[in-house]
């Protein structure tokens, strides 16, 4: 089910001074961290001397990864494999890449090779095996500090660590940014294992919720190994290998404790105590009992009038993760982060307090004319900082630097250069919120009666448009400073009218809503046939 919030042309409401207003309150209230631990990634490195604590001193001859090379590759035809053990020496990286393959990506639906995106060598993880002790310090240390960092509490049942790829990074190997694909039912984050091998370069880019951070190990990568982990919809980007080559194990990190979030936080122990949980509380108990004052409304369209109205039944509270609909088929268990924390404590008030949770994608759609005078400075902004460095690094080594040469304006081929990054905007014509896939707290279809979903003649999901302001969504104004997930931009020319441009945000929301409301937020979602 598909429903369209527009702020153009549908009501809004006033915001009066000194009037307590719901959206805001509540919003403020959800916008706290919780005492939340974890991060969105998690990065550490094992030195030498403490993988002995875990190999009984064996560093050579302890830990081994057996690659099987298929049958029928030996000499008596049966099936040939290969040992590496550690430090993992050129040759031994050589040899292992005989059996290896280009990895591929995803471009839209179909999977592609490109070098110029991704450049690495893979086995499959099916024709890898780790030995005992390798599993072990796995099982028994990587998970416990990728739990910790990532601020997931012991679950009720281990995390699976599902050994996916073994892949190997030659010299200029990288991979533009991208987000990982949910590979398994209930994986909810990747676990890379960097082996003890000789290189340099490979710097790992992360991105998330407008932050970025680089993980860069120290170049004596040949002592001890190192672990990365993140959340399957964090942004990263592997920078160029530079010299030697990089092996690494790639593990998904799947859920298995079932009717829960995924993954658990730490909860505190009284909710009472805790001042922003009781924050929370305060603002939900005060909705409950309808506490909170009628808003002026405006309509728009036919000509302007104003009415009071009470606020909304429901507020869409917009996630820190992304979820896709598969992940949200599994209802709060696909919950991840500091969601899952925050959903978690929620969830406890909401059972107390008599409201309800349901999940939803939410696409915001921004549309307005481009600042190309702004694009345009940003670029020549940024090539005079290069330039600068470049002078700066000549007169380190001694070079001869003309401080008064001019930055060219046109390229070898005579075009004008502009910078190719985000376009703002110079000015916003609408806003668009566009709500699908609402499913309850255990990931079922939102709109079932009878046991039938809401279905038009040819069985599928009919779409419903509802147009209202953007009272509903909160944080107000919660994607202003982020960098948009896809951008549509039809350029203007200087001295002439600005480009039209148009900014999507895939963002995923939490549903809340008094159960008393129930019927009232199925019809106001509902909203009219398209």
């Amino acid at each position: 089910m598909r429903t369209i919030y527009s702020s153009t042309f549908a009501p809004s409401f006033k915001d009066q001074a000194g009037k307590p207003d719901l959206g805001e309150e509540l919003s403020d209230a959800l916008e706290s961290d919780f005492d939340f631990m974890g991060k969105h990634y998690f990065a550490r490195a094992y030195p030498d001397y403490e993988m002995f604590e875990y190999k009984y001193g064996e560093w050579n001859y302890g830990w081994e990864v057996t690659i099987d090379f298929g049958p029928g590759t030996d000499v008596d035809g049966s099936t040939k494999s290969y040992v590496l053990d550690f430090p993992l020496y050129e040759y031994k990286v050589l040899c292992a890449l005989e059996r290896a393959f280009r990895s591929h990506f995803g471009r839209g639906d179909k999977k592609v090779v490109d070098t110029k995106v991704r450049d690495t060598w893979e086995i499959d993880g099916s024709k890898v095996k780790l030995n005992d002790r390798f599993l072990e310090w796995i099982e028994y240390k990587v998970l416990t500090d990728v739990w910790k960092g990532l601020g997931v509490a012991t679950p009720s049942t281990k995390p699976r660590c599902e050994l996916y790829k073994l892949l190997i990074y030659k010299p200029g190997g990288h991979f533009h940014a991208h987000q990982d694909t949910q590979k398994a039912e209930g994986m909810f984050a990747t676990v890379i294992v960097l082996l003890p091998s000789k290189y340099e370069g490979g710097e790992v880019i992360i991105t998330h919720s407008g932050k970025t951070d680089i993980i860069d190990f120290p170049h004596d990568s040949q002592k001890g190994m190192a672990i990365m982990a993140w959340y399957t919809d964090v942004l990263h980007e592997i920078k160029p290998i530079t010299s030697g080559y990089r092996v690494a194990l790639s593990f998904n990190l799947i859920h298995t404790s079932p009717n829960v979030p995924t993954p658990t936080l730490k909860v505190p122990t009284q909710l009472t105590e805790d001042d922003k949980t009781a924050k929370l509380q305060a603002v939900l108990e005060k909705w409950a009992r309808d506490g909170f004052p009628k808003k002026e409304i405006f309509h728009a369209g036919k000509g302007y009038h104003r009415s009071a109205a009470n606020p909304p039944p429901f507020f869409a509270y917009i996630l820190q993760h992304t979820y896709s609909q598969r992940d949200l088929a599994g209802g709060m268990s696909c919950l991840k982060g500091q969601d899952a924390h925050k959903i978690a404590l929620l969830l406890s008030l909401a059972n107390e307090l008599g409201f309800k949770l349901a999940f939803a994608n939410l696409d915001i759609k921004v549309r307005g004319l481009a600042d190309d005078y702004e694009r345009y400075q940003v670029y020549w902004g940024k090539i005079r900082q290069e330039k600068e460095r470049e002078r700066k690094r000549r007169r380190e080594a001694g070079e001869e630097v003309n401080s008064d040469k001019e930055v060219p304006e046109d390229d070898e081929d005579g075009e004008e250069k502009r910078w190719h990054g985000p376009v703002s905007f110079y000015s916003l014509l609408e806003t668009d919120y566009i709500l699908s896939n609402v499913v309850d707290q255990d990931g079922k279809t939102f709109f079932v009666e009878d046991g039938k979903e809401d279905e038009g003649e040819e069985g599928e999901v009919r779409s419903k448009t509802l147009k209202l302001g953007d009272y509903h969504v909160i944080p107000r104004e919660s994607v202003k400073d982020e960098e948009p997930t896809e951008e549509y931009y039809n350029p203007g020319y200087m001295g002439n009218d600005p480009g039209d441009l148009t900014h999507w945000y895939h963002r995923a929301v939490v549903i809340i809503y008094l159960q008393r409301d129930e019927e009232a937020v199925k019809t106001e979602l509902r909203g009219e046939r398209r």
